[in-house]
């Protein structure tokens, strides 16, 4: 059986957060759902194999707090290799974005850094390769 999981963020200024994924972390518009009006409702977005679905947050899901917060619910964005990582630190430093951990190199061998969104996701990137981690 195949399965994909992507992930799914909300936003109260949505084109602002389609720009700042673009921008910021590279990832590419696939495509956008408007409403009547015209304003951007969904997006979906990806780099590579990762994808992003976007969605206006019209009832601030967002900031629920306790168990449901930025913490326990972080996307990981897995690149390549540890040079994949330090130049989209580069790119997203150069954006300006709110950076909370540098990039270092773990016990494990993993390059890594942290990052937050203009609305406070709490985005990780690094070189893992998930099928590291299975015993």
């Amino acid at each position: 059986m195949t399965a994909t999981l992507c992930m799914r963020a909300l936003y109260r200024d949505l084109e602002g957060a389609r720009t700042w994924l673009v921008d910021a972390l590279g990832f590419d518009v696939v495509v956008e759902w408007p409403d009547n009006a015209g304003q951007l409702v969904l997006a979906e977005l990806r780099r590579g194999d990762a994808v992003v679905v976007i969605e206006r947050d019209t009832r601030c899901y967002q900031l629920v707090s306790g168990a449901d917060s930025v913490e326990t619910r972080t996307p990981l964005l897995c690149l390549g290799d540890a040079h994949a990582v330090d130049s989209l630190f580069l790119r997203v430093a150069a954006v300006g974005a709110a950076i909370t951990r540098a990039p270092e190199t773990t016990n494990t061998g993993h390059r890594r850094f942290d990052v937050v969104d203009p609305e406070g996701h709490l985005w990780a990137v690094g070189s893992y390769e998930l099928r590291s981690w299975r015993s």
